[in-house]
């Protein structure tokens, strides 16, 4: 309705309204014209009938039939030809007389059932009415009784006149209406010429106004408002004229001033690019610079520290040594300091990677406690840690960026504080389905944090104030670095301090939750069985110890209570206990005090098992009890278990350490008759004359005939004229790099299968991918570690030695060493030694049948996929996960641990396509290693 035009509407609200009300008018008057002439005809035919009967009365008493008819004749002829026959019947029905004769007097005659007539009736027909009434006449008759039957006389009365005039009625209305119409629709249009004409051309002038071709004149005047809009339309075309030229003006000139502006941003935009490509090229510059300050300082560094660790082995006296330990403890202090600014140089250009490895946490925790605790000791301080049980420790992660933070974090603690003591308490939060978050408090009662302070913590380069680094000194980079790993990590670090009131640092962070144990030294401790259920009693001034002493204890499934060393506060009648452990590190004033023999002496009523906790062993009370057992400080499960098994040492179950320690004892041997069977001939490759030295002095026990290069060029040249065992080569070097110099040995001379190792400043990971991607079959980061460079040798030159026999003899023992990224990656030796009950000839059994079948298990998982077959996929992987969990394959054993639990769950192979085909990556890679191993 709304799109409807203005002469539709004008049509709409003019001609409908007045057509329907001509329409209701004229129907009203025809209707009640209608029934006019309907009553007229019932009145005619009575006054005709009734007057008549009055007379017929009179001729009937009279008995004057002539005259009679004669009526009847007359009065049908007066009135023809609205009467068609007369006639008079007798109270029984019977025709007395009538006018002309009719056929149809039959109709007249009235019914038996119409009963006694005593009054006028008509009865009407489509074309004709017949009236009847009866003879009677009260003056003549008298009143008549109301049983009493008459005469009647009976008339038809035609009804064409009546209907003709009804017809023409309803033709003249008709006509009326079509000329009301007509008449309507003729004024419609001349009010919609009048109307519409000049609202089109205000519609089109309004048009024109919007299209902006100018002011248009409409010179014609209208009626009315329509004159008064088509001279506000005149005026408003005058105005929007006029505005458009302002603002046509005012774009000239704002697009002036833009051109100008957009000028002056593309000399910006080319300044910006500019400035960008200084910024880039600086970065790289840095870049640069910061590799080449690790080369550069971690080359003296490795000469310093490298010459100060073989000066240690030689005689010397007290200061000589003191004054080397000094030398190689500022060194690896200044070590630590290039190792923070790469740090941080990497996670300013986020090129920090996280690795995910699978670690234990309590090993991380422990081994980074217990090489700090020494610091803490010598400031008289005391420290513990407290793990709680609930704590998972199986574990994927970067367990080394926690060390780092962990390091970091308890070494602040340890700098900043003089007095008291540091706890450190190591909680889950927020464990998840495969992902657990670990939470690490380190409290200090040390110098404590301002808030102002606070917010300056972690910023580069920041201090708590300028005074800390002229105290403290370090960088101000630890807190900051930290921070982002544990970002990183998908957590955080927390500080909660006050001034002169000690800090609690928080440290937050979330690992993957490992589905295959890995074999831990804490873990696999176990007591001898005899320990089992005994009760223990603890005595520590420090409670924070107290209770992580405790807490080690029950998980051992000892009976636990303690106390404080204190003589007011010793229980005096206590039960029989078969251990007491007593600290004595953690309050000094009370360790040596008089009363502390009493103490002892009240213990001593409880049980004679007395063990203590002490790092000095020239302690007062040891002149009382010369015999004790005792271990040092920090406390860990291995030195509680071996204090508790006295002269039944602990037992580890598969342990790092106790592994480690005898398969390294096997290395020397092997290494020992390697020496004396081989006659190993090593090319030493480095431009600077203090590395190749020390070099030299590293490997001159491993080999008959050392050569020596000063650069790449030099070291390609003599590869290509004399054989050698092994190349180790620096990576920076002048005339030929390392890289080149490699790649070029390999490619053509006798040394094509000689391994070469990298020996390298650079720490960055992508470097050292890069390196290995190059050709190098290992590689050395510098300072050089001398263990890791016997390993790396060890682990090469066994596969190249011409006298088989003398490894073969002793390749037992070369699995138990530590995994690096250069060695093992599929097989966890460690966790394969565990399964064979710690059995090296077991363990190699079994991984020689795991290898026997993996060429059939390869052919069913392969068949399987092909054919879509889940039962005989089921059955492939099945039987290869159980062969990998009894050999200490952890990879393999996951991913076939998800390909049978997903089968199982909902049988379609589409949903594990990926894993089986990471699992068949995956077999090549053991097969590899088994035939290494082996």
């Amino acid at each position: 309705m709304q799109n409807r035009q203005l002469k539709d509407w004008v049509l709409l609200l003019t001609l409908v309204p007045t057509l329907v009300i001509t329409s209701l008018i004229a129907g009203y008057f025809t209707a009640s014209r209608y029934l006019e002439l309907d009553k007229s005809i019932e009145q005619q035919a009575k006054q005709i009938i009734e007057p008549l009967a009055l007379a017929v009365q009179v001729y009937l008493k009279q008995g004057q039939e002539a005259e009679l008819l004669n009526l009847l004749n007359q009065t049908q002829v007066k009135f023809n030809p609205h009467i068609k026959s007369i006639a008079i019947y007798s109270a029984d029905h019977r025709l007395i007389a009538t006018s002309h004769y009719q056929n149809s007097v039959s109709l007249l005659r009235a019914s038996s059932a119409d009963g006694l007539l005593h009054s006028t009736t008509i009865q009407h027909f489509e074309e004709f009415s017949i009236l009847r009434t009866p003879l009677w006449n009260e003056l003549i008759d008298g009143p008549v009784g109301a049983n009493k039957k008459l005469n009647y006389i009976a008339l038809q009365y035609q009804n064409a006149a009546i209907q003709d005039q009804q017809k023409y009625l309803f033709i003249t209305a008709f006509f009326i209406l079509m000329l009301s119409g007509l008449a309507c629709l003729g004024f419609c249009v001349v009010v919609i010429k009048k109307v519409t004409t000049p609202v089109n051309e205000m519609i089109m002038a309004v048009k024109t106004i919007e299209k902006g071709r100018g002011n248009p004149l409409i010179r014609k005047q209208y009626l009315g408002e329509l004159d008064a809009l088509r001279q506000g339309i005149g005026d408003l075309a005058s105005v929007l004229s006029q505005s458009q030229d302002d603002l046509q003006l005012s774009i000239d000139q704002a697009t002036a001033d833009l051109r100008q502006t957009l000028e002056q941003i593309e000399i910006q935009n080319v300044e910006l690019d500019i400035a960008k490509r200084r910024a880039m090229e600086a970065n790289r510059i840095k870049s640069e610079f910061l590799a080449n300050m690790s080369h550069e300082l971690r080359t003296p560094l490795n000469g310093v520290i490298g010459f100060t660790r073989q000066l240690l082995k030689t005689p010397l006296n007290a200061n000589q040594t003191d004054y080397l330990q000094t030398i190689e403890s500022s060194a690896n202090n200044l070590l630590l300091i290039i190792n923070d600014i790469l740090d941080f140089s990497k996670l300013e250009a986020g090129r920090m990677t996280i690795e995910k490895i699978p670690y234990s946490l309590r090993d991380c925790i422990e081994e980074t406690y217990c090489l700090l605790a020494p610091g803490a000791h010598e400031k008289g301080l005391t420290i513990s840690l407290k793990i709680e049980k609930t704590t998972p420790d199986n574990l994927v992660g970067d367990a080394m960026r926690i060390q780092q933070v962990l390091t970091n974090l308890i070494g602040n603690a340890i700098k900043f504080t003089e007095r008291g003591s540091i706890c450190i308490d190591v909680s889950p939060i927020d464990s998840a389905y495969q992902q657990a978050g670990i939470k690490i408090d380190v409290k200090d009662t040390g110098i404590g944090i301002s808030a102002d302070q606070q917010n300056s913590l972690f910023q580069a380069f920041g201090q708590g104030d300028s005074s800390i680094t002229r105290r403290y000194g370090g960088t101000g980079l630890g807190l900051v670095i930290s921070k982002r790993l544990a970002k990183e990590m998908d957590g955080d670090i927390k500080v909660n301090s006050e001034k002169a009131q000690g800090s609690i640092f928080s440290f937050s962070f979330k690992n993957e939750i490992n589905p295959v144990p890995i074999a831990s030294s804490i873990t696999g401790l176990s007591l001898p069985n005899q320990l089992q259920n005994k009760n223990v009693v603890i005595f520590d001034s420090f409670i924070h110890s107290r209770i992580a002493i405790a807490e080690m204890l029950s998980d051992w499934n000892l009976n636990v209570c303690y106390y404080p060393i204190s003589h007011h506060d010793t229980p005096l009648a206590l039960s029989t206990y078969d251990f007491a452990i007593i600290n004595l590190n953690s309050n000094k004033s009370a360790d040596a005090s008089p009363e502390l023999i009493q103490v002892i002496e009240k213990i001593e009523k409880i049980t004679h098992q007395i063990r203590f906790i002490c790092n000095d062993k020239n302690h007062p009370v040891f002149n009382h009890y010369p015999q004790v057992i005792q271990i040092s400080q920090p406390v860990t499960r291995s030195k509680l278990a071996q204090l508790l098994s006295s002269n039944n040492p602990v037992v580890p179950q598969n342990t790092q350490a106790s592994v480690l320690n005898a398969n390294n004892e096997q290395l020397q041997e092997n290494a020992k008759q390697v020496k004396s069977n081989k006659h190993n001939r090593f090319l030493l490759v480095d431009d600077n004359s203090a590395n190749l030295k020390l070099l030299k002095a590293l490997v001159e026990n491993e080999s008959t005939q050392i050569s020596l290069a000063e650069d790449g060029l030099q070291a390609y040249e003599m590869a290509q004229y004399q054989d050698f065992d092994a190349i180790l080569m620096d990576i920076q070097m002048p005339i030929m790099d390392g890289l080149t110099a490699c790649q070029k040995i390999k490619q053509m001379g006798k040394n094509t299968d000689t391994p070469i190792f990298a020996v390298t400043a650079h720490a960055s990971k992508s470097e050292k991918e890069r390196i290995m991607q190059l050709g190098f079959n290992a590689y050395l980061t510098k300072p050089i570690d001398e263990e890791k460079l016997h390993q790396m040798l060890a682990n090469h030159l066994s596969g190249y030695t011409k006298n088989e026999a003398v490894v073969e003899s002793q390749i037992e023992t070369k699995q138990a060493e530590p995994k690096t990224e250069s060695t093992l990656s599929i097989i966890d030796w460690d966790l394969a030694l565990k399964r064979a009950n710690n059995k090296p000839e077991l363990a190699l059994e079994m991984i020689t049948m795991l290898l026997d079948s993996l060429d059939h298990s390869e052919q069913a998982i392969e068949l399987a996929l092909k054919e879509q077959n889940v039962d005989d996929l089921i059955q492939a992987v099945h039987k290869l996960h159980g062969a990998s969990c009894y050999s200490g394959i952890p990879k393999i054993q996951k991913c076939c641990h998800e390909i049978e639990a997903s089968l199982k769950q909902n049988g379609q192979i589409a949903d594990i396509e990926p894993e089986c085909f990471e699992l068949l990556d995956l077999l090549p890679q053991l097969k590899q290693e088994a035939r290494t191993l082996l």
